[in-house]
């Protein structure tokens, strides 16, 4: 082991001294084998670390631990000044110097320990006891504060007093029986040897991977083949006359070793307790996860010995931090969730340093399964079945096989939730959510539903087609069996499902038709029966529109321009008004009325008939922008409905031009036969005539 030694002068104005100190343990009566390092390669231990080291003996068998004070100190390279009055050894220099003296660990420190543990053989390692107990620094120093050393070298990070064992002992025995004074006796049931090593416990300042061996006496780090690197555990900084929090450390031990020695160096510098405030801020964050949300209960460290935990909504906040730069990390999180990557922040005086830690979890899952049948006996197949976890989302549906099984993958959470049905026979009333309770990780609930049913009506279907008694079948119609309907499509034909079994009335009802009934008889339950009916209707109303045509203009009249203007009454297709004639065609028998035009732009001409059937009657003489016709038939004539009664000429003036939109007005329309006529001018429509333009 290489000690470096620093020269040259420096000035720190807080510093009032250093301490190196080395804790140990006495054993059992017996002989205590030669101390050896943690590695396996032993250094060279200078002869003063171990008389200034704490010595304490732990003895597994009497499950106590005692610590000894060490009885002198040790000289160190420093450079600055060294302040008096804290007790000083002989040794060093008390101003300007190269090297330092160490303060006697009794008069500067006591170290407690408490909370002796023990675990079970091959607990923690194969074939290995784990022995664990806190350890706490009480500063008995009333003026000055212990913060972190100068020499050793401390750990990256570390911000206060920094502990770490160099040396253990086991104490030997060879078994059987000795006697002590007084006929005292000590039965020794077997020989007592092993091996002792720091555990993980010395885990530095609690963060993931900290507490790994450091090299405190020299700067080449710690490598493969290193023997003069020791496990650690740090302190915060410790006030005048205060404590410092309880830090557990252990050692694994064979289950042969009795009792063993331990010898310690606390190191630490010491700073004048009125040298000012102490200079510290706060780390703060969240610790979430995206699988569970929000983690509570979760350990926060911050190196240089600071911790706390996570709040139900994941937050923490951590105070009093020495400032400097930190490493934080978190710890003690929920089963199958990974620990993050530590994060480096920096802490400033009075300021707080956020560091939020998204922490990756496997949620944890169970199934519910079983059956869901029927009150009235056997399985329900085709229903949907969902589970809620208490607090979480629904899962996707299940749809219950033959045998009425479904199986839900669900998150445990906290252990319970509610089943619902859902696509339930018409005949079965929905139970509701139906908890479940007791689901863990990996486990499964089963849970067994029987939904009250009653017993479904016997019914069949009842199909048909509905006809007019005009001719063909009716669209539209409505068809009723109690409260059930239909419709009939464009080919007439219905379809009610659900019909009672055996018999029962179907009622049909049509616009222009009379309703009627008909019976049905015979239907079997899931079965068919057809009832077809034919209903008596009447034609609907007709409506007969009349109509204007405009000819081309012509060039052979007497002004040199003509144009005519053809009049049409369409009297419809069978079956017509049949109070006229029946389901035949109407037929026009006479007409008249007027139009009304513009007599700038046209002058009336002539009338002719285009139909030698019919006579032109006078009604009047044409007047400028009027022309009257009346027009009566010898015979009945429908000309397949549209009759052509009327051609009217009109001259066109010399040089004039524009629009002309003419009126028509009708006065009677006859119908039926010659002898007998109807008016049916109420029935009669007039579209509006087009517009003429005259270039």
């Amino acid at each position: 082991m290489q000690l470096t030694r620093r020269s040259g002068r420096r000035t720190f104005a807080a510093l009032a001294g250093a301490v190196a100190l080395v804790l140990a343990a006495c054993g059992q009566e017996g002989t205590i084998a030669p101390l050896t390092p943690e590695l396996p390669s032993a250094p060279f231990i200078p002869p003063q670390y171990r008389g200034a080291a704490f010595e304490m003996d732990v003895s597994t068998l009497r499950k106590e631990v005692k610590i000894k004070a060490p009885g002198k100190g040790i000289n160190g390279p420093i450079a600055g000044r060294v302040a008096t009055g804290f007790g000083l050894n002989n040794g060093g220099t008390q101003s300007g110097g190269e090297t330092f003296s160490s303060l006697l660990g009794g008069d500067v420190v006591d170290l407690v320990a408490s909370n002796y543990q023990a675990g079970a053989l091959g607990a923690v390692q194969p074939n290995k006891i784990l022995i664990t107990f806190d350890l706490q620094v009480n500063n008995k120093l009333s003026g000055a504060d212990l913060i972190v050393s100068t020499w050793p070298a401390p750990p990256a990070g570390a911000a206060g007093p920094v502990l770490f064992p160099f040396e253990i002992a086991v104490t030997t025995t060879s078994g059987g029986v000795s006697v002590g004074g007084a006929g005292n006796e000590v039965i020794v049931s077997s020989p007592r040897f092993g091996a002792v090593a720091p555990s993980d416990n010395w885990d530095g300042n609690s963060s993931p991977g900290s507490g790994a061996p450091h090299n405190f006496f020299n700067d080449v780090g710690c490598t493969a083949t290193s023997n003069d690197c020791f496990r650690y555990e740090e302190y915060a900084p410790i006030a005048a006359s205060g404590a410092s929090a309880n830090r557990q450390v252990g050692f694994l031990i064979d289950p042969t070793v009795g009792d063993f020695r331990v010898r310690m160096i606390l190191a630490a510098d010491l700073r004048n307790s009125g040298g000012g405030p102490t200079q510290s801020g706060t780390v703060a964050g969240t610790v979430t996860s995206p699988q569970i949300g929000a983690i509570s209960g979760a350990t926060v460290s911050v190196s240089g010995g600071f911790s706390g935990q996570s709040a139900a909504g994941g937050a923490y906040s951590i105070g009093n931090v020495a400032v400097g730069a930190r490493t934080v990390s978190v710890t003690n999180l929920p089963n199958g969730c990974t620990a993050p990557a530590s994060q480096s922040v920096t802490v400033t005086n009075g300021g707080t340093s956020t560091a939020n830690f998204s922490v990756v979890c496997t949620t944890p899952v169970g199934t519910v399964t079983g059956t869901v049948s029927s009150s009235l006996g056997g399985a329900l197949a085709g229903v949907a079945v969902v589970g809620t976890p208490t607090g979480g989302a629904a899962s996707s549906p299940f749809t219950t096989t033959g045998a009425g099984l479904y199986t839900l993958t669900l998150p445990v959470g906290s252990g319970d939730g509610n089943i619902s049905l859902s696509n339930l026979p018409a005949n079965c009333t929905n139970p509701g959510a139906t908890p479940y309770t007791g689901l863990t990780s990996g486990g499964s609930v089963t849970l067994n539903i029987t939904v009250t049913c009653t017993t479904p009506p016997q019914v069949g279907t009842v199909t048909g087609t509905v006809s007019s008694s005009l001719g063909g079948t009716l669209a539209g119609a409505t068809v009723t069996i109690g409260s059930l309907s239909a419709t009939t499509n464009a080919s007439g034909v219905y379809t009610i499902a659900n019909a009672p079994v055996p018999s029962g009335n179907v009622a049909f009802s049509a616009a222009s038709c009379t309703a009627g009934t008909a019976p049905y008889a015979g239907l079997a339950s899931g079965g068919s029966v057809t009832v077809n009916i034919t209903l008596t209707c009447t034609p609907a109303a007709v409506a007969y529109p009349l109509s204007l045509t405009w000819l081309p203009i012509t060039t052979t009249g007497p002004t040199g321009r003509q144009v005519q203007a053809e009049l049409r009454i369409n009297m419809g297709s069978a079956p017509g008004n049949p109070a006229i004639n029946g389901n035949a065609a109407d037929e026009l028998v006479g007409i008249q009325g007027n139009m009304q035009f513009n007599g700038t732009l046209l002058t009336y001409a002539s009338r002719a008939l285009p139909d030698p059937n019919l006579d032109l009657g006078s009604v009047g003489s044409p007047s400028a922008g009027l022309v009257n016709f009346a027009v009566t038939s010898g015979q009945s004539l429908s000309s397949s409905g549209n009759v052509l009664f009327v051609r009217m000429t009109f001259n066109i003036p010399t040089g004039v031009s524009g629009t002309v939109t003419p009126t028509l007005n009708l006065v009677e329309v006859l119908a039926g036969l010659v002898a007998s006529p109807t008016n049916v001018t109420s029935s009669a429509t007039i579209v509006p005539a087009p517009a003429l333009t005259i270039p």
